[in-house]
């Protein structure tokens, strides 16, 4: 996963995995790195991202990151620029950090989100706590059946509400770790008809649709897949990991993440593994692969790459 993602501490991955070395330097030196990822799956979503962090003193750090998002979805196929800007800071025993990201395809898709999470660390647990804020608009067109014909009804919709949760992981022994997390979500959307009907049928607002909200959510949802994860509006969602230190160069882990969507497509299962390879001094690659279901749009296989460079 990169380091973007909004699901937990961002950025501090690096951070909570120091070791000694870190451990005799300033709290802060591991967020000194530069990275490049990217996320595809067999839809064709894509997510491309680059990533620099850097300390500021001996405990805060700041962390800028920039890239693209390519998404399919029935109403519309958006290709969105994406920015994302953090801070941190490192205590004794404990963690923080707040992270915004911006999405933006001109006025057919705006998504603003917002992380904040804290965290408790010993030697051996880690427990934290993640807070969450979105506010989400996008255009697109959806094609329904009338008794004149099929209407290209222009829609609109909006997604607003924030969400709460926790994460921890405890080791065990000094090799194998095991990790999970649980948020809760509360977003309220609102969609509307965003123009005149189009195609064989005749113009005007189309009520029936409008209250569909079933056929509406699936159009404007993104089939699913944990390259969009982060773009879908979800009611609840949960983690659970292990991971084991093969050698001092190599650290793969196993995830599950089970997703309740706010509407369509529902209940979403994914299951990825993944490998933290050292390739050479300071240099670090993380392929991973995996495999998303749901039981409205099947299966889905998507893989990832992502390059680090710390000095």
């Amino acid at each position: 996963m990169m380091r973007n993602s909004p699901k937990h501490l961002l950025g501090l991955a690096a951070c909570l995995g120091a070791g000694v070395a870190a451990q005799a330097a300033d709290p802060n030196a591991q967020m000194r790195f530069v990275e490049l990822g990217v996320q595809r799956d067999a839809n064709h979503n894509q997510l491309v991202l680059g990533t620099v962090a850097l300390p500021v003193g001996q405990r805060p750090w700041l962390q800028l990151g920039g890239g693209e998002t390519r998404v399919k979805q029935d109403a519309v196929e958006h290709k969105a620029g994406l920015f994302s800007a953090g801070a941190g800071y490192v205590g004794d025993g404990w963690l923080a950090s707040i992270v915004g990201t911006h999405r933006g395809d001109s006025a057919a898709y705006r998504q603003t989100d917002w992380v904040a999470a804290v965290e408790w660390r010993s030697e051996r647990v880690n427990i934290g706590l993640d807070g969450s804020y979105r506010n989400a608009r996008q255009q697109g067109t959806v094609a329904t059946s009338t008794s004149s014909g099929t209407a290209l009804v222009p829609v609109e919709q909006r997604v607003k509400g924030g969400g709460v949760g926790l994460h921890g992981g405890v080791m065990l022994g000094t090799n194998a770790r095991i990790y999970a997390a649980s948020m809760h979500y509360d977003y309220r959307t609102h969609t509307r008809q965003n123009g005149e009907v189009g195609g064989s049928s005749s113009g005007g607002s189309l009520d029936g649709l409008l209250g569909n909200s079933s056929l509406l959510a699936r159009a404007l949802s993104s089939r699913a897949s944990l390259v969009s994860r982060d773009e879908v509006a979800l009611a609840r969602s949960s983690q659970l990991g292990t991971s084991y230190r093969v050698t001092d160069k190599l650290l793969v882990s196993a995830e599950y993440l089970g997703d309740k969507v706010l509407d369509v497509p529902g209940n979403v299962h994914t299951v990825q593994l993944k490998a933290s390879v050292e390739l050479a001094p300071r240099w670090t690659a993380t392929p991973s692969a995996g495999r998303t279901r749901s039981d409205e749009f099947g299966g889905v296989n998507f893989g990832a790459l992502t390059v680090t460079r710390a000095w």
